[in-house]
């Protein structure tokens, strides 16, 4: 149970309910977040838009993205973040829960390519102390094949995933309403 309990259907305004049902499906992992977050409205416009824009637009393909929400919420310990970003994992790629959880332990998969490992590294590495990156990070991306605008991508991932991890174990969101509820 969430700390500040999300507002029921019937406390929300129309249009906002509206909103919050034609993404019902599409973010139906992170329908906890999303309810409570319909007590700060701009808030929940601002979540559903940059979710999307961020996850499904760019040159990251938006499994790889997974990954990485997937090893940055381990390093944070966010069961949460967890449960939604593994759930949609296993459900649309076919990853098995064994796979979800030696991501969240750190471990790279098998499956990964050497650029891949390089870029979960860097990802980890910013999740659990971002003011540690250093010039010799990013060269190691551009070594691995990144280029500047997939490395601010790849970056902006990790940086939603912090503030969506914070938020979600701030209020104490439950991981295990999360499970059957992932998104298409």
């Amino acid at each position: 149970m969430a700390l500040i309990a999300p507002p029921s259907l019937e406390e929300v305004d129309g249009e906002l309910r509206a909103e919050y049902e034609s993404g019902r499906v599409r973010f139906a992992h992170l329908d906890q977040l999303r309810r409570v977050l319909m007590r700060f409205p701009a808030a929940f416009r601002a979540a559903d838009g940059m979710y999307f824009l961020i996850m499904e637009r760019g040159r990251l393909d938006r499994e790889l993205k997974e990954v990485i929400f997937v090893a940055c919420s381990g390093v944070r310990e966010c069961r949460y973040g967890l449960a939604a970003h593994g759930g949609w994992l296993i459900e649309h790629t076919g990853l098995a829960p064994s796979e979800v959880e030696s991501l969240a332990r750190g471990e790279d998969l098998t499956r990964q390519s050497e650029s891949q490992r390089a870029l979960l590294a860097f990802a980890r590495k910013v999740a659990g102390a971002a003011y540690r990156t250093v010039e010799q990070d990013i060269e190691t991306l551009r070594g691995a094949g990144f280029d500047t605008p997939t490395i601010v991508e790849a970056l902006t991932v990790v940086s939603l995933s912090g503030w969506m991890n914070g938020y979600a174990d701030a209020l104490g969101l439950d991981a295990a309403e999360v499970v059957g509820k992932v998104a298409p």
